[in-house]
């Protein structure tokens, strides 16, 4: 299953919230179109695809959701029982039609991990919640961190949370994602269950990272700039910044291909680097950063797994040296001046996110010894 999991895991990176499109008894939800629309590129870039099929047993109606990836076979089955329920203003084959798009969507997401928006496809006047999304309201961060804070001191329930506000994107995946770590980090350490994690877009990086810095130090002139190898720590993280001198604290992120390099962009594309170099600060008390993203070329191994890559979704068996070209090319960034291939943003120390990674870390170790003394 090595295969499998990691382009999984891949996947899982790349994918985004999907958001509510559709309106319908009163709900917004993602439909089925929407999902196919945002996953199937990112299923088919990390060669996975799924299919759904329905089977019959004893009189009860089952729907099979596989996962599998591609080259190897590997595959992930996973089977819901779809109840027979009659809803308001549909004959029983609309009701089926209904419930199986329902239980669709929610055992495809289930299986890839995907975060989406509450939905309600089966819900005919059966399902129809108390609280419609035109009455909910929003939640800044500064209240939707008291709320998680309160639900920690037993306060407040998630639930409530999540029926009373209209959660954004970002709030929902952070909500999903820190579980999601918990609940891996407590079958690690209590029966050594660890998920691998590999992806080409990190492998790169690693590659990269000692030619990045002094990539970045010959572009930038900063002066005797060196690769740092000490761990920090404190009672709450610990991090290894890529360089730390008595003046410079930065951190380097090599982007995969030019399409996800920040040429245009005036802030940071990913708002996790943005907390990361907060930490990074807090560990080593400057009060002041820099996150570099650097168009580095791609190490020969990499460009030659791509060109193989692209040869299988061309479903093409011999060297075609058009695809090596073009695969070659899209690696290679010589073309481009040095100084734009290098994008800067200043970090500066802020005491309130440092409060706020405090008290979520505080959050995480309460749901992970509850989690622990559960299974």
């Amino acid at each position: 299953m090595k295969n499998l999991f990691k382009s999984l895991a891949s996947f899982q990176q790349e994918v985004p919230v999907i958001h509510r499109v559709t309106q319908g008894y009163g709900y917004t939800y993602a439909d089925l179109p929407k999902i196919f629309e945002v996953i199937n590129p990112l299923l088919q870039k990390h060669g996975l695809a799924f299919t759904q099929t329905l089977n019959t047993k004893e009189g009860t109606t089952y729907l099979c959701t596989t996962v599998f990836h591609v080259e190897s076979g590997e595959c992930l089955d996973s089977m819901v029982e779809i109840p027979q329920v009659a809803l308001k203003g549909m004959n029983d084959y609309q009701s089926f039609g209904s419930g199986v798009t329902y239980f669709r969507r929610y055992a495809l997401s289930s299986a890839l991990g995907l975060v989406t928006d509450k939905d309600t496809d089966a819900s005919g006047e059966q399902v129809k919640d108390e609280q419609s999304k035109q009455n909910k309201i929003r939640i800044d961060n500064v209240r939707f961190n008291k709320a998680i804070e309160a639900i920690k001191n037993g306060e407040y329930q998630i639930e409530k949370l999540i029926e009373t506000f209209d959660l954004d994107a970002s709030q929902l995946k952070q909500m999903q994602t820190a579980k999601t770590y918990i609940q891996e980090l407590v079958l690690e350490h209590k029966y050594g269950i660890h998920k691998e994690f590999w992806s080409r877009y990190t492998e790169k990086g690693n590659q990269v990272e000692d030619e990045a810095i002094s990539f970045v130090n010959d572009v930038l002139d900063l002066g005797f700039i060196y690769k740092n190898e000490e761990r920090f720590e404190n009672d709450f993280i610990s991090g290894v910044p890529d360089v730390n001198t008595n003046e410079i604290l930065l951190d380097v992120k090599s982007s995969w291909d030019a399409t996800t390099f920040p040429f245009f962009d005036t802030e940071i594309p990913n708002k996790d680097y943005y907390y990361q170099l907060q930490g990074y600060m807090w560990l080593t008390g400057k009060n002041e950063s820099l996150l570099c993203y650097c168009l580095m070329n791609t190490p020969f191994e990499i460009v030659e797994d791509e060109v193989r890559r692209e040869h299988w979704k061309q479903h093409k068996i011999d060297e075609d040296l058009d695809i090596r070209d073009f695969v070659q090319k899209k690696h290679n960034f010589d073309h481009i001046p040095n100084e734009r291939r290098i994008k800067v943003f200043k970090v500066e120390r802020d005491e309130t996110i440092i409060w706020q990674i405090q008290e979520k870390i505080e959050l995480a170790r309460e749901y992970y010894n509850q989690l622990f003394d559960t299974i």
